[in-house]
């Protein structure tokens, strides 16, 4: 026999309202942190499982959150943030539910229209795109509850609710580290250049810093963000003569496949450190076991998913008193040996 709020709060020595309150995803009434965790306690331990049939047609919820992806989900950091948002997302009795659309912009407006059939309800926007404003802009005004995460102080104006990732700073300070260390040829390498790279705050803080960089607008694109196509693209740079020993130093748009750029200089016979540097916009938990240790930018990641799902929860359930305003974050420099010059 399922267990029902009345024996719950008979257990709990509370109103009956006040546990369908404590066990709700968003608690509107005024409950003490220790008295909503007793309760919770208490539900726990009688076995007490919500009947999401009748809380769906007593709410008009469907209590499914929707995480666009503009990528597959085995790609850093989407795939850590993905686990976040969903942990998060259970703990106040919703699910996450991967919406993947494919990376091509000639393709996205397309798909974003077909969000609109998804049976959610809200949408977190893993990232924002400026191609794609007029079909975000269509969501938004058939109220759809929508959060994004955004990677330039430029896109805080928006209309949008979102959580800004502020890679531009985060970017200079990393672009700066690298120069004040004597590595002034520095290399971005990047996936395939097109405006979604451009539009990403270390993008734009990489074309900025180009007056103190020697050869600073260049670029080397490779394919997909994999080690092997790294490894290449690194390769033939350093077959064409590219590399300056001691002055050259490669900055990687994100974490994935840094082992082959590592494994490309190491076949090149360049030490990392002493004849080339290697920093990443971005880190990945592999990149911590690479050697020498690597300079990155990493992201509160943690911090990051909770704050968008606190966001996005607050619009669905209607709690504008208590709604959060747009938080801002930074990614923090984590210098290692591989731009330190060794003596």
């Amino acid at each position: 026999m399922s267990v029902t709020l009345q024996q719950i709060a008979r257990r709990s020595g509370v109103a009956v309202s006040t546990v369908s309150a404590a066990l709700s995803p968003v608690c509107k009434k005024s409950i003490s942190e220790e008295k909503m965790s007793e309760i919770r306690n208490v539900a726990k331990k009688m076995g007490y499982r919500p009947n999401l049939s009748a809380r769906r047609l007593r709410t008009g919820k469907t209590f499914n959150i929707g995480v666009v992806i503009a990528s597959f989900l085995e790609h850093h950091p989407i795939s850590t943030y993905f686990d976040l948002v969903s942990m998060a997302c259970s703990r106040n009795g919703y699910h996450a539910i991967p919406l993947v659309i494919e990376r091509k912009y000639s393709n996205m407006p397309k798909q974003l229209d077909m969000l609109k059939d998804h049976h959610v309800d809200g949408l977190l926007f893993f990232d924002y795109s400026r191609q794609l404003y007029d079909q975000y802009l269509q969501l938004w005004q058939d109220s759809n509850s929508m959060v994004f995460r955004m990677l330039d102080p430029l896109f805080a104006k928006l209309p949008f609710e979102g959580v800004l990732v502020d890679h531009y700073n985060a970017g200079k300070n990393l672009i700066e580290h690298v120069l004040a260390q004597g590595w002034n040829e520095l290399y971005f390498v990047a996936e395939t250049v097109n405006d979604q790279l451009w539009e990403k705050g270390y993008g734009r803080a990489w074309r900025e810093s180009a007056g103190q960089i020697q050869r600073g607008d260049k670029v080397l694109a490779y394919g997909q963000r994999t080690a092997t196509n790294r490894y290449q693209v690194i390769k033939e740079f350093i077959s064409s003569g590219g590399v300056n020993k001691g002055r050259t130093a490669f900055i990687l748009d994100g974490g994935d496949g840094s082992s082959g750029v590592y494994g490309a200089l190491a076949e090149g016979g360049l030490v990392v450190g002493r004849d080339v540097a290697v920093a990443s916009m971005n880190s990945l938990p592999t990149n911590e076991f690479v050697h020498p240790v690597m300079t990155m930018l990493t992201e509160p990641y943690k911090d990051v998913a909770e704050s968008m799902v606190d966001q996005l929860l607050r619009s669905i359930e209607g709690d504008t008193q208590k709604a959060s305003s747009a938080k801002l974050f930074e990614p923090q420099l984590i210098p290692g040996i591989s731009t330190f010059r060794a003596n």
